[in-house]
């Protein structure tokens, strides 16, 4: 090695050092912070035009993963937000997709386990503070008013704690507490480009249990909440753009209900049991797919393949290139599904448009179809 090398190696060494020790210090650190929380707030909203649905939140109520949010569903439109469900650590990941809390037109609540309704008093203080400035409106089948006012009163003393600190300005006491608004099946909530509505669905003995149908400008997409598959489901899907349906991991639970039972624990074993009979099963979609005529094949998700989806500025690109799309496109979702649930993602970007007939195929139409009739009982 020659002197010039020894000595440029020298100064790199001494460079590094030197930039650790600065890095461990508070100016550095302040500075840091200071640029990582302006580049934070000063970020603008994504613009949008159209109907978007964001899944704020999607795991089981049995799942123990800090990382994963119980069931929440934002739709948004430029003039609307709603939230379908608000279940515990929703709110975090709320925050973390920076939706526009402000602007919260309504939550919309399925039915009262808990796995639904725990965040909704965060919900509420995070829109409040937001800048609501009227009372947030929690709309339910039956039984809402009693859900709504139980947190009011719950977090009273809280709600005046905030507003007595911070000021009637900033957090007028007015805008602090829930209202609730009891429906029948049916029409929810309309404006000139908006129309929300509900139906009934089958998750006995929680009685009633509702799904809803959002409907905007020519788009549409239908939440089920939880549920079997049901007549009424097939009939407000009937036309929409997409549907977000209940999904029991069965195999999964079996796995689960049979570690329990032999570990002596009982009780939590016969939940599970219990739980298989009032939502819809994964395990029938390729048996679906042949009384369909459409064919399914599995496609691996090698971890090689996530050499495609790095990114230099986030953990992971949301799309990776054409080549393997199907593949990194699987990628990306598997890491919003929580290890416990059994899940399938059908790709249809490819078969559903023939190049050489110039035109759609349909495919996915008779398999979706014959999917979620197989869960009618």
């Amino acid at each position: 090695m020659s002197r010039k090398q020894k000595i440029t190696g020298a100064l790199l060494i001494g460079l590094t050092i030197l930039g650790g020790l600065l890095y461990r210090t508070a100016p550095v650190q302040d500075a840091l912070m200071r640029a990582g929380v302006a580049a934070i707030v000063s970020r603008a909203p994504e613009t949008f035009d159209g109907l978007q649905v964001v899944v704020c939140g999607s795991a089981s109520p049995l799942g123990n993963n800090p990382d994963r949010a119980q069931a929440c569903i934002a739709v948004m439109t430029p003039e609307h937000f709603f939230l379908v469900d608000v279940g515990a650590r929703s709110p975090m990941r709320i925050g973390q997709a920076q939706l526009p809390m402000n602007r919260l037109t309504a939550v919309m609540l399925t039915h009262f386990h808990s796995d639904h309704i725990a965040g909704l008093a965060d919900v509420n203080l995070a829109s409040w503070v937001a800048g609501r400035q009227a009372s947030m409106p929690v709309y339910g089948p039956q039984g809402v008013a009693t859900v709504v006012a139980g947190f009011n009163q719950a977090y009273r003393l809280d709600r005046g704690y905030r507003t007595a600190h911070h000021g009637e300005a900033l957090l007028p006491a007015v805008a602090g507490p829930m209202t609730a608004q009891t429906f029948q099946p049916g029409l929810v909530w309309q404006d000139g480009d908006m129309t929300v509505t509900s139906f009934l669905v089958d998750h006995h003995p929680i009685d009633p249990a509702v799904g809803y149908r959002f409907d905007y400008r020519g788009r549409s997409v239908v939440i089920s909440g939880d549920t079997n598959a049901s007549d009424n489901l097939f009939a407000a899907a009937a036309g929409a753009d997409i549907v977000f349906h209940d999904a029991l991991a069965r195999d999964s639970l079996d796995i689960m209900q049979n570690a329990m039972a032999e570990a002596g624990r009982s009780s939590i074993a016969q939940i599970i049991a219990d739980v298989t009979d009032y939502h819809a099963d994964t395990r029938t979609l390729e048996d679906a797919a042949k009384a369909a005529g459409e064919d399914l094949w599995r496609m691996p998700m090698p971890d090689s393949m996530w050499s495609i989806m790095k990114s230099e500025i986030a953990d992971m690109k949301n799309t990776g290139s054409r080549g393997g799309g199907s593949i990194t496109a699987a990628l990306f979702l598997k890491q919003f599904v929580d290890e416990s649930v059994e899940w399938s993602h059908v790709d249809l970007a490819g078969p559903v448009w023939d190049d050489k007939k110039g035109g759609a195929t349909g495919y996915g139409a008779a398999l979706f179809a014959a999917w979620v009739s197989s869960f009618k009982k």
